[in-house]
């Protein structure tokens, strides 16, 4: 834990850098991080405050109709903030504020983090931050999904983070995100060292997202997989490698085993692909 935390918070500081146009130094290559570097992870709240108390005083109408929001309960039981008074980019910096402000209830922080796409705005550093400290891997999961929007330095950071992450149901979320952007490819190396994670889940997720963003340097690792255990590892696997290399694909010495998998959608794709 004390590894991923070092991560998160190499990530935010790395985010901070990018924008403030200050070199990140005191990062190094392993994800550790100097006393220094330390205030700027801890000043997300600072700076969520201050962009609240702007809204405040550029935009009251603004600031009195999201701060003053409250969730309501969808379908399926979770509190949801909804109406076009989230979908300002400056509602980000007040739905910042109130996260700032601690609020207590995991299902309320969730449902604050899972607005912010919606605004428009930016958020991306603070989120890193917040994902270094909340201790909720339900909402962990939420604050993951976020990035799929966020700036490209804010997200590629909370995606490493996230992909080492204690939860698997994080991990997993994390390697599903970057299968859904355009430079997810950046992260091919966390994706590859996914493929030998100890839950299944991550594994077919980081299996699944590399062939999604084919990435041709994994094609190797992806065979591995087809022996897997889990059905799903397999079957994500074959998809991929497919992806990446058809021709490669139907030469795998592999597919006469496939063939009679356990698994009808294994067996079935490996059947097309030797024939």
């Amino acid at each position: 834990m004390k590894t991923t935390k070092l991560l998160l918070l190499s990530a935010v500081l790395l985010s901070a850098c990018s924008t403030s146009g200050e070199e990140p130094t005191t990062v190094t290559r392993e994800g550790e991080i100097t006393e220094a570097a330390s205030p700027v992870a801890a000043d997300w709240k600072a700076t969520a405050n201050e962009r609240a108390d702007k809204v405040r005083t550029d935009n009251p109408e603004r600031y009195m109709a999201v701060s003053g929001l409250q969730p309501i309960k969808t379908r399926k039981g979770t509190p949801r903030f909804v109406g076009e008074a989230v979908r300002d980019p400056a509602a980000a910096d007040v739905l910042l504020g109130r996260l700032a402000a601690g609020e207590q209830d995991a299902l309320v922080r969730a449902a604050l983090v899972e607005a912010l796409p919606r605004t428009g705005g930016e958020y991306g550093t603070e989120l890193v931050a917040m994902l270094a400290e909340e201790t909720d891997a339900d909402v962990r999961v939420v604050m993951v999904a976020a990035l799929e929007r966020a700036d490209a330095g804010a997200a590629h950071a909370g995606l490493v983070a996230a992909l080492g992450d204690e939860d698997p149901i994080v991990r997993a979320e994390a390697a599903r995100v970057a299968s859904m952007r355009a430079d997810g490819a950046a992260l091919a190396g966390e994706l590859e060292l996914a493929l030998a994670d100890e839950t299944p889940q991550v594994r077919a997720a980081a299996a699944r997202t590399i062939g999604v963003l084919a990435v041709a340097d994994a094609r190797d690792a992806l065979v591995s997989g087809l022996a897997d255990s889990d059905a799903r590892v397999r079957l994500q696997s074959l998809r991929a490698i497919d992806r990446i290399d058809p021709a490669y694909a139907a030469a795998l010495p592999q597919l006469t085993t496939l063939q009679a998998d356990a698994d009808a959608r294994v067996a079935r794709i490996a059947d097309r692909l030797a024939h």
